[in-house]
């Protein structure tokens, strides 16, 4: 698949439909990843208890690969993830670009406030999230390739489990840096930029082609707007 037939297929998708949030009585379903959920569902339910009184929003923790399937059966009505920049039969948008920090809780015995070097880094327990139960993620790929390697002590299924963790021990975590920024206050974290070189990465939103659901595309522009404005520090 060229570039070039990708764009022209993305330019034929036609404008949303107009769409009044405060008329709509409906169920919108969403799927992605558990980071997705957690970092958006807040400010989702509010949005909507706001501005779409009516509207009932059911989020499902998948993976991106089964966010895409249920897209495309059917299932959910928008998807929200790391995705292929085509998939057939499904139009994406960007949202962001994430990046990934660390996080350590306040006054932890063997960091210090200001800068984590490398050494100090792989110094530390750390914890992983990994849904499937595997016990190495990027950063532990990113360290091989430069002969080195850090102590996992635990790999739990999703991310909020993980910032609890980090906040009642020692161990420290490398996640997406815009969920750190969004619960390091209320589980009592500091944010260190990471000394180990992790490639960003984009966030997309996902529907169906041709569905011209007005209600997920209304959605998708709140979820914009509110990305360009969530922090990366505490």
């Amino acid at each position: 698949m060229t570039g070039k037939r990708f764009t022209t297929e993305m330019l034929a998708e036609p404008a949303p439909v107009p769409f009044d949030p405060a008329s709509c009585a409906r169920t919108l379903r969403i799927a992605g990843p558990d980071y997705e959920i957690a970092l958006f569902g807040s400010f989702l339910t509010k949005l909507c208890s706001n501005q779409a009184p009516d509207m009932r929003l059911v989020m499902r923790a998948v993976t991106p690969k089964q966010a895409l399937k249920d897209l495309l059966e059917g299932d959910v009505d928008l998807a929200l993830g790391h995705f292929p920049s085509f998939t057939k039969g499904v139009v994406t948008a960007p949202l962001y670009e994430e990046t990934y920090r660390v996080a350590a809780r306040f006054n932890h015995a063997r960091i210090a406030a200001g800068a984590l070097d490398l050494e100090t880094y792989l110094a530390q327990d750390h914890i992983i999230v990994s849904a499937g139960g595997g016990t190495t993620e990027i950063v532990d790929e990113i360290l091989a390739q430069q002969g080195k390697k850090r102590r996992v002590v635990a790999a739990v299924p999703i991310f909020l489990s993980a910032l609890a963790a980090v906040a009642g021990s020692e161990a420290i975590v490398t996640m997406p840096a815009h969920l750190i920024a969004l619960y390091a206050e209320y589980f009592h974290l500091h944010i260190h930029e990471s000394p180990v070189a992790i490639p960003p990465f984009h966030i997309s939103a996902a529907w169906r082609r041709g569905s011209h659901d007005p209600a997920a595309h209304w959605l998708v522009e709140r979820i914009k707007s509110e990305a360009n404005f969530m922090p990366l520090t505490n």
